[in-house]
């Protein structure tokens, strides 16, 4: 019989003062900690407000989509490029046709257009991650 002894093995992370008073300051200390983890603490000092505020205001799913393609550091064109959460890009497409364009959402079932057709266009000038469509310019 062998016998295994598991020791959980705990790692020091240590901070600057600059960022444990920051950290005093954050509501959700642990999410702010993740934070540091994935983007680093200079990260931390110039992006986390923003990047709670954006989480806030559209949902972190989108961020997180966002922050896929893209560095923390764009993170103030978040608001500009966000084009929201769709079901495809067909139907991006669709309802960018309609919303913009000269087709009427009334016209006639017969008339059948290619919105897969028409997303695939659009790829040049938008992208879509987890469901998030996003413009590239």
């Amino acid at each position: 019989y062998s016998v295994y002894v598991l020791q959980k093995l705990s790692i020091m992370v240590t901070y600057t003062k600059e960022t444990l008073e920051l950290l005093e300051e954050v509501y959700d200390k642990e999410d702010a900690e993740a934070f540091i983890k994935v983007y680093g603490e200079k990260n931390f000092y110039h992006y986390y407000e923003e990047y709670v505020q954006l989480i806030d205001d559209y949902s972190e799913e989108a961020v997180a989509a966002y922050l896929e393609n893209q560095d923390i550091t764009c993170l103030s064109e978040f608001s500009e490029v966000y084009m929201g959460e769709w079901d495809s890009g067909a139907e991006f497409a669709q309802n960018l046709a309609e919303e913009c364009c000269d087709i009427d959402p009334r016209m006639s079932t017969w008339i059948e257009i290619d919105w897969q057709a028409s997303w695939e266009n659009l790829t040049y000038d938008y992208y879509m991650e987890d469901g998030h469509i996003f413009r590239n310019y």
